[in-house]
């Protein structure tokens, strides 16, 4: 990989190259003041090349930017990579909302600092952000949201990303983590599912695996990340490690607590983070970069923001960043590389965007369809897998087709969908007759939870039948159990039947002949129905 990182000395951004040598996947940079350095990015080759395989099938929000409201804290963290200074004035509600207003509109605001609720009117500036039509979460170490008052008064309007942070009880004692406990259960109470985040250390993970198995198993919280400390602000000496080394340890571990632990391999993995199950429960491993192992095309996606002056970049860059201009006193050399920015990704979504008048297709299928997958003839309907292929104007095809159909009625909820198109059906003029959807998600299987593929479709009227319904299927089947084959994934596929003619005699009789099985009923009493795949043959599960 030809890409860019940061000169340790200096912090200027500088060309690297990605190379395997010597049984690790080296950096080799180039300053023209320090010179060459040679660093390790990744222990392990293979761990690596899995990484690689699965780029781009990023199923996590991306359109997020946290804002610093605050330099002020109420702990003191040794892996703080903020270093918060109590005496600063938090910045003014009118400033954070001029920094709101200048972020594209549909963004998420996350409010971060170092802690967010030290300040006394942040229920005031939630009602602000949120009066200007935004999205707000925060990222908190939850001490003060013990206070159900505070949370009553903020949890209702917290409907963006919200990430509690803790560390092992004998990281600040038991009297604070028993607050930082008491404060997740008071926003669970209040409606928020938080995410849960640890630093950790391995001889932690025993305590930590069990701790939040307990809260997840109870509804607390949604996710876990097990982040271990880098080189950046604050930080106990330790030796360097990289992503595979924490997952082996992990592995370890959960083999000891006879716990399954399962390789998401087509998550939104990347040389930092990798997400994984552990027993059921989502987990997301992290180990951030620092100035010398950082690979700035790893780093082209949300959460982003800023915190010196310049462009918008990724939040884990722009704190190491931080950490060189306002904690180590470097001069700022130059600004980071216009392709690792956050106006270069809307320029490109600009770039590909059609006009909302286009029609929905050319009424040819050659040209357009280049970047399918294959094309597969189902009568006279033509079916074209474009799993995580697609074209901006191809999306927006198919946002207006929902639209103009009635199918969605939330043009938010259309382009949200958008990403999770496997499939794309046209007729014989070339216009799209039916969309159908996968997203992955987690269904209730016994004690655990399991991995599924969530199946939509919709067919428009003059095209509907069960024969087509069923083919679609069929072929998106095949393919999510391939791949399923080579990731060692997703369980099988679940879904709603909406279709009555799904519930007569005949209709399960079609159904049970594609492998289509009744599972059960969720909460609101709705039947699900599961195609299976092969749970046996799970590559990548490990006991």
């Amino acid at each position: 990989m030809h890409t860019h990182s940061l000169c340790p000395h200096c912090y200027r951004h500088v060309e690297a190259e990605l190379f395997e040598s010597r049984g690790a996947i080296r950096m080799r940079k180039l300053c023209p003041e320090h010179g060459e350095q040679l660093v390790v990015v990744e222990n392990d080759p293979d761990h690596y090349r899995r990484i690689v395989a699965n780029r781009g099938r990023f199923r996590e929000h991306q359109d997020v930017i946290v804002l610093d409201v605050t330099d002020k804290c109420n702990l003191t963290c040794a892996h703080c990579y903020h270093i918060p200074d109590n005496n600063s004035p938090n910045k003014a509600i009118g400033s954070v909302l001029r920094e709101v207003r200048a972020t594209p509109e549909p963004f998420s605001i996350i409010l971060g600092g170092a802690e967010p609720t030290i300040r006394r009117d942040l229920p005031e500036l939630v009602h602000s952000i949120r009066a200007e039509g935004r999205s707000v979460g925060v990222l908190s170490n939850g001490v003060r949201f013990a206070d159900e008052t505070l949370t009553a008064g903020i949890a209702p309007h917290l409907d963006g990303y919200v990430l509690i942070g803790l560390n092992h009880e004998r990281y600040h004692g038991r009297k604070v983590h028993d607050k930082q406990l008491l404060g997740l259960r008071h926003l669970r109470n209040h409606g928020v599912r938080p995410l849960l985040g640890y630093t950790a250390e391995h001889d932690e993970l025993v305590e930590i695996l069990l701790e939040s198995l307990a809260l997840y198993r109870q509804d607390v919280i949604s996710l876990v990340r097990l982040r271990f400390g880098a080189n950046i602000g604050r930080h106990p000496d330790m030796p360097a490690m990289t992503l595979s080394d924490h997952l082996k340890v992990l592995r370890q571990v959960c083999r000891g607590l006879r716990l399954d632990l399962v390789v998401i391999a087509e998550a939104d993995n990347t040389l930092y983070h990798q997400m994984v199950l552990v027993a059921g429960m989502p987990v997301r491993v992290i180990q951030w970069p620092d100035v010398e192992n950082i690979v700035m095309d790893e780093l082209t996606r949300a959460p982003w923001a800023r915190f010196i002056d310049g462009p918008v970049s990724n939040f884990c860059h722009q704190i190491i960043l931080r950490d060189g201009f306002f904690h180590r006193n470097t001069k700022r050399p130059d600004d980071v590389p216009a392709r690792y920015t956050l106006e270069h990704l809307l320029q490109t979504r600009s770039s590909m965007a059609v006009s909302p008048n286009a029609p929905v297709s050319s009424g040819t299928l050659g040209p357009d369809l280049g970047n399918a997958r294959c094309l597969t003839r189902i009568g006279d309907c033509t079916v074209a897998n474009l799993h995580e292929r697609m074209t901006e104007p191809q999306r927006a095809a198919i946002v207006r087709f929902w639209l103009d159909t009635g199918a969605l009625s939330d043009r938010r909820e259309a382009l949200s969908r958008a990403s999770q198109v496997v499939h794309l059906v046209f007729d014989a003029r070339g216009d799209i007759v039916a969309v159908n959807t996968c997203f992955s998600a987690f269904l209730n299987n016994g004690r655990n939870q399991a991995p599924y593929w969530f199946y939509r479709i919709f067919v428009h009227p003059k095209a509907r039948s069960v024969r087509l319904s069923l083919e679609i299927f069929r072929l998106t089947a095949s393919y999510l159990r391939q791949r399923y084959m080579d990731s060692g994934g997703e369980t099988g596929i679940a879904m709603h039947l909406e279709n009555p003619k799904f519930y007569r005699r005949s209709g399960h009789r079609a159904l049970r002949s594609v492998g289509i099985k009744p599972k059960g009923r969720d909460q609101r009493g709705v039947d699900i129905w599961t195609y299976e795949f092969a749970p046996d043959q799970h590559a990548t599960r490990e006991h």
